[in-house]
């Protein structure tokens, strides 16, 4: 999970609760809180979830109020292990396990894939493009990893992966 320094992620999608994001939990976001960050909830070092348009549920909202706003708000986020000080190998490899755990019960979705009469590196070309995990410049700059999500070689575009098929097969 991610502990909170600058606040500097989404309230709804990144995963910075104990239970994951809040958009696992509420069935509709509305489309004007879509960019709120955890760090616009802060004012005067107190909680605002009022600002929301969207109201929380009230198990999910006083456990946010108990979350305490870092004192140190110049501290990057990070990602840190759930419910855990320190990193331990038995705490790697039991998250390891129950990983693949989970991708076991997926993998009847991904059959028609395996079975697919195609050389590995287009199976997993088509596996990266549908679990969204084309290394495009828009998926970089989501994962700060780069400051700019234009592509490289028309550069009035922004590179995602419907941008990367259609450069290509007008090439």
């Amino acid at each position: 999970m991610i502990r909170l320094g600058i606040g500097d992620v989404s309230i709804w999608y990144d995963k910075w609760l104990e239970f994951g994001s809040l958009a696992l939990i509420l069935p509709v976001v509305n489309i004007s809180d879509i960019d709120i960050l955890v760090k616009d909830l802060w004012v005067d070092g107190k909680w605002n979830l009022e600002s929301l348009s969207k109201v929380i549920p009230s198990d999910n909202h006083f456990g946010i109020l108990a979350i305490p706003i870092p004192r140190e708000q110049d501290l990057k986020d990070c990602m840190v292990w759930k419910n855990s000080i320190a990193y331990t190998p038995h705490l790697g490899y039991t998250w390891l396990l129950n990983r693949c755990r989970h991708m076991e019960e997926d993998t009847g979705k991904w059959c028609w894939l395996v079975k697919l009469k195609a050389i590995e590196k287009v199976k997993h070309l088509i596996w990266l493009v549908f679990h969204g995990c084309l290394p495009t410049n828009t998926l970089r700059f989501r994962k700060r990893l780069t400051d700019n999500q234009v592509c490289t070689r028309c550069p009035l575009v922004v590179e995602d992966t419907w941008h990367c098929f259609s450069y290509y097969r007008k090439a």
